[in-house]
């Protein structure tokens, strides 16, 4: 019948389909590239990375809250998959 497809056939069609992929990639990454040079702009970069800085300075004292929140968290989970677990929180330290 004449629907058949040599081998020589198929890898010609599957490497020209993953060339045509391969270059749409390309063409799109090419396109971001050209969005980030048109619309960058030096000072929204420079605000928003001060404050970043200023809000990790006064978060210090919510993250150590938080990391015992998520230890107390952590060992309640680990005890509720044994049916008899006898897991205790006997203290808790910073390891630096």
């Amino acid at each position: 019948m004449g629907n058949e497809i040599s081998l020589m056939e198929a890898l010609l069609i599957t490497v020209s389909s993953m060339t045509i992929v391969f270059i749409a990639l390309y063409g799109i990454c090419i396109v971001l590239q050209l969005f980030k040079v048109l619309f960058y702009k030096e000072g929204q970069v420079n605000s928003s990375s001060s404050k970043k800085a200023a809000a990790a300075s006064s978060n210090d004292e919510i993250d150590e809250e938080e990391k015992l929140i998520v230890a107390l968290a952590a060992s309640a989970m680990a005890g509720a998959e044994k049916p008899n677990s006898r897991f205790h929180i006997k203290n808790i330290t910073r390891i630096k």
